[in-house]
């Protein structure tokens, strides 16, 4: 999957640095986001709260730059981060439970 990213990158000119990835699944969502350099954010819901609980082994050395609710919760940081409310130097969201 790295792969697909870094050629999406390359024929669609993405900026990496300024992309998200949003998943529920701490090993392959959060584990890709971290392997090619972008903000992973883990939704609680589908497989999110079994991946910070029971299956947190299988990911312990990659955090997640947000922990959200839902997908709308992490979308609505995001917007609020292209809106420039939040300057992305001092978007380090903590992570949480």
């Amino acid at each position: 999957m790295p792969g697909l990213i870094k050629r999406a990158e390359t024929d669609f000119d993405i900026d990496l640095q300024l992309s998200f990835i949003i998943g529920d699944m701490g090993n392959s969502d959060m584990a890709l986001a971290s392997n090619v350099g972008i903000r992973g954010i883990l939704v609680k819901t589908g497989a999110g709260i079994g991946s910070l609980t029971k299956y947190r082994h299988t990911w312990d050395d990659i955090e997640p730059y947000l922990v959200s609710e839902n997908v709308l919760e992490a979308v609505e940081h995001i917007v609020t981060l292209v809106a420039g409310i939040v300057p992305a130097s001092e978007a380090r969201a903590p992570y949480t439970l």
